[in-house]
């Protein structure tokens, strides 16, 4: 599947045979000069027979398969209808989150929490019918809310993801948040400012989350302050995980020790005790959060 964008110069460009609709010539990753303005929207249906041509070893298929099945025009694209977003980071996933909300409230769709219910504010909510929501809560606009969650009394959620299992306290503020599974969210605490939380986190009584990243598994019982605060890491990996049909939710992965972030800048940490497959995922980690 492709998609139309007015920007093509950050994403890999499909090149069409021409005078041919749909057969794809080759890729263009992030050209420098215009080639077009259909990229990879990253949706691919395939014949079966398609995996013959994948090697038994770590293949890339957009820069190995597709090319081959270019040469031998076998590969066709198909314009994405509806809106497509790149939500390979946070705060664009939170964006995305919210376009698809939108168009669900433009849908009519029964997903919706009716904004009937007296904790709906502005609209926009998803909540899992297994969720439990405390009293003189408000919540909304744009938020997500997965199964088995718990709310607890005076809650303010906004423009947030909460993933399966989590509890959050009573009189707790969550903006532009995302809570992966199983976390904690104490009493009066407040997480704003694309705060992005692990999974099985968390966040004392009373504490302040100012768009900080939290590893999983992690307690914090001081203020974080995202522009400032040190943590150990290696490297971010976003992955997509789905719950349902409506609830597709990115989430972090942290893979801790070898690369520390100290106000803004990047030193390495090796260690020796490490195997040469570790070592080497420090070293391409650094390399990425320094890029970044």
């Amino acid at each position: 599947m492709v998609t139309k964008v007015e920007e093509p110069s950050k994403y890999g460009v499909v090149v069409h045979k021409p005078n041919h609709e749909s057969r794809i010539d080759r890729f263009v990753e992030k050209p420098v000069e215009f080639v077009g303005n259909r990229i990879n929207a990253g949706i691919y249906i395939f014949n079966p027979s398609m995996l013959r041509r994948i090697d038994l070893r770590p293949t890339s298929i957009e820069q190995e398969t597709f090319p081959a099945m270019c040469k031998d025009g076998q590969l066709h694209s198909m314009d994405l209808e509806g809106f497509w977003m790149d939500v390979g980071q946070p705060k664009d996933f939170l964006s995305g989150t919210c376009l698809y909300l939108s168009s669900l409230t433009k849908k009519r769709s029964e997903k919706l929490t009716p904004s009937s219910e007296k904790y709906v504010y502005g609209g926009n909510v998803l909540v899992d019918p297994s969720a439990k929501i405390g009293r003189n809560c408000r919540i909304g606009p744009n938020v997500t809310i997965g199964p088995n969650v718990v709310i607890g009394d005076g809650v303010r959620l906004q423009r947030s993801v909460l993933l399966s299992g989590c509890k959050v306290k009573d009189h707790a503020w969550v903006k532009s948040t995302i809570v992966g599974w199983n976390c904690s969210i104490g009493k009066w605490a407040r997480l704003e400012n694309v705060t992005v939380l692990g999974d099985d986190v968390t966040i004392g009584d009373e504490i302040y989350v100012n768009g900080g990243s939290v590893l999983p598994h992690k307690s914090i019982k001081q203020n974080v302050d995202g522009k400032s605060w040190c943590c150990s890491l290696d490297m971010a990996l976003l992955t997509a995980h789905s719950s349902r049909d409506y609830h597709v939710i990115p989430y972090l992965t942290w893979v801790e020790g070898g690369v520390r972030r100290i106000e803004g800048k990047l030193e390495k940490v090796l260690d020796t005790g490490k195997s040469s497959g570790e070592q080497t995922l420090l070293q391409l980690a650094f390399a990425v959060l320094r890029a970044a």
